[in-house]
């Protein structure tokens, strides 16, 4: 599965990933009330780093996963070749 694959299944299955974006642009927006005017991103900015930070969590649980299956593969195959060696 590649990373478009788990966010479209993901979807498909959980609110996860809107829930997630949806509590990070408040905390955005609330961080941005607080600044000074000067200082204060546009909403494009704001709608930026929302996306890359789901683009990110996905990109963590697309890594989690692979590094998991490696893992079982390399189990499976271990225990493979000790089978055929006794």
């Amino acid at each position: 599965m590649n990373t478009f694959e788990i966010e479209a299944y993901i979807n498909d299955h959980s609110s996860v990933l809107t829930d997630f974006r949806n509590k990070y642009l408040n905390f955005l927006n609330s961080k941005n009330a607080t600044r000074s005017t000067d200082k204060k991103w546009s909403n494009l900015r704001i709608e930026r780093e929302a996306d890359k930070a789901v683009n990110n969590f996905i990109a963590q649980i697309t890594s989690n996963i692979s590094n998991k299956l490696t893992r079982v593969r390399l189990k499976t195959l271990f225990q493979a070749i000790l089978i055929r060696l006794k």
